[in-house]
């Protein structure tokens, strides 16, 4: 999938939030769901929510969208809570609330500051004490700018991909025709016996997560944590040596945590900007 802007989403209804809100309602419909459950998508005034399943046995779960891609501030918060009380008046048989939110929550865990992480971990425990003083349970869960593009990357969404962005989705059937389409085209002219490897092909082995790359990744991190070790000796040292080799023991612990945390999923990006930082 090519890098999306939530911020280049087509209009719909003249409105990008009231886009978001629709796709956001798409991404809900195709849910899993038990057996004869019901979908039903509101307009506004919507009590609430945007979007809900009614399940067999009754239960709600419902979907509330917020096109908040730049962040929160009090009043963000607030809409949040009334969306909420309006959720809870009105559905009285709601069990799950999921918030849309196209924003990557920073948790920084600062002292005495409170990152929009813990912010939304504040809201969330609030909330549930609200459900319980209506005498129920409701489970508040988060969609926020990960899970949506998770969803977004997914095969069955590139038609989705293209209609909301305009932008074309480039999975496995696209690479299978180009490629066919660049092995006709090089024809006779191409020969295994010809073949050289060349270093950009490690690039490829990074993009596919490869076991040829992962073994590089897993050597690499097997010298730094043994360079990290070696400098263990040095750390009681208070002179300005030694200040200087804890700076490289904490640089040398950033790089091993961002190899370590490496994910497999080739739909997910490296943070190679954080390890670039620290190495350097």
């Amino acid at each position: 999938m090519p890098p999306v802007s939530w911020l280049e989403i087509r209009k719909w209804n003249g409105s990008q939030p009231d886009a978001f809100e629709e796709l956001c309602c798409q991404f809900a419909h195709l849910e899993q769901t038990p057996d004869n459950s019901r979908f039903i998508s509101k307009g506004r005034p919507d009590s609430g929510i945007e979007c809900y399943w009614i399940l067999p046995n009754e239960e709600e779960w419902g979907w509330q969208v917020k096109f908040f891609p730049d962040g929160f501030d009090k009043s963000r918060w607030q809409q949040c809570d009334d969306s909420v009380r309006k959720a809870l008046d009105g559905h009285t048989k709601l069990t799950k609330l999921f918030f849309c939110i196209p924003y990557k929550f920073p948790d920084s865990r600062k002292p005495n500051q409170l990152s929009a992480a813990k912010h939304w971990e504040n809201h969330q425990a609030k909330w549930i004490q609200w459900a319980k003083g209506r005498g129920r349970s409701v489970e508040f869960i988060l969609w926020d700018e990960h899970e949506l593009l998770l969803r977004l990357s997914k095969p069955e969404h590139r038609g989705r991909c293209w209609f909301w962005f305009n932008a074309p989705a480039m999975d496995a059937d696209w690479f299978r025709r180009n490629i066919a389409g660049a092995v006709s085209l090089a024809d006779e002219r191409y020969s295994p016996d010809l073949h050289f490897e060349l270093p950009l092909a490690r690039h490829f082995d990074a993009l596919g997560r490869t076991p040829g790359f992962l073994t590089v990744i897993d050597e690499f991190g097997g010298k730094l944590n043994k360079v990290l070790a070696d400098l263990g000796g040095y750390a009681s040292s208070k002179d300005d040596l030694g200040k200087a080799i804890e700076e490289i023991r904490q640089s040398l612990r950033v790089s091993l945590e961002t190899v370590n945390s490496l994910s497999l999923d080739t739909k997910l990006s490296i943070d190679f900007a954080r390890l670039e930082k620290a190495l350097r």
